[in-house]
């Protein structure tokens, strides 16, 4: 079966800095695959890429099967930064994939704000909400886009540890009952663990393959009964032992 997602080759340089190198991977339809690696490897670039916002020095990367060379409805992009439009309630932003493509649907943008619990705080702006509750008005905007492929890229990494938790939990609540593809980036290797189905590790600058962890994890997951799983704490050691590697070479790398 081709999958979901395909990179090939792919390498990234910006001027005499190689961001990428010969980077390969695949996501099958319906994985959640997290990408771990040290600040600067080229994490962000290789989802800028998959989008279709940056052009690669070398290589190829194809969604469900067609060379992305542009962004497309297929593709679903939620960024580290609040990219909620400040003028607009949230129920606005909800709109605002729907608008693009003409087919504004108010039940279904409702359902979706009730789907990550902020029923009642529709015709609230983003200043009258917390962080947590801006990501989860993010996510239902990402997800009335409807997309084949979710590009994420540390969408929760802001957020307090006690909201990261209570996000993470509701997102692989919605995750596991629609099982969209999701190439998920983060710097936090239990999010990784604890969400994914296989993590890719990438090493220091420039940035490669080093590894890929299949997390064999039970499903379905509730994240405070994950952390706490034997097979998750010999998950952890296992990828952090690399990974250090990785984040220590990084730092005594010439920038």
């Amino acid at each position: 079966m081709p999958h979901k997602i395909s990179v090939s080759g792919l390498t990234i340089a910006f001027g005499p800095t190689r961001a990428l190198e010969r980077v390969s991977l695949g996501v099958n339809d319906g994985e959640f695959v997290s990408i771990v690696g040290p600040s600067g490897c080229g994490k962000s670039t290789m989802l800028n890429v998959i989008a279709g916002l940056l052009a690669p020095s070398e290589g190829d990367t194809y969604v469900a099967g067609i060379e992305n060379n542009g962004p497309g409805s297929r593709i679903g992009y939620m960024f580290q930064k609040d990219t909620l439009l400040p003028w607009a309630t949230a129920l606005e932003n909800v709109f605002l994939p729907m608008d693009v493509k003409g087919e504004r649907d108010s039940h279904k943008a409702r359902a979706l704000m009730q789907l990550v619990d902020l029923a009642g705080f529709e015709a609230h702006y983003p200043r009258q909400l917390s962080g947590g509750m801006r990501k989860r008005v993010q996510l239902a905007r990402l997800l009335a886009q409807d997309p084949d492929v979710l590009l994420m890229d540390e969408p929760f990494g802001a957020l307090d540890a006690q909201t990261r938790l209570i996000i993470q939990g509701e997102f692989l609540k919605i995750w596991e009952e629609q099982r969209k593809t999701v190439l998920f980036v983060t710097h936090d290797l239990q999010e990784a663990i604890a969400l994914s189905d296989k993590v890719v590790l990438i090493s220091a600058r420039p940035g490669r393959v080093k590894a890929t962890y299949p997390v064999d994890l039970p499903r379905p997951r509730q994240i405070e009964n994950v952390l706490v799983h034997p097979r998750f704490t010999a998950l952890f050691h296992e990828i952090w032992a690399s990974l250090k590697q990785e984040v220590v070479a990084a730092r005594e790398r010439p920038v």
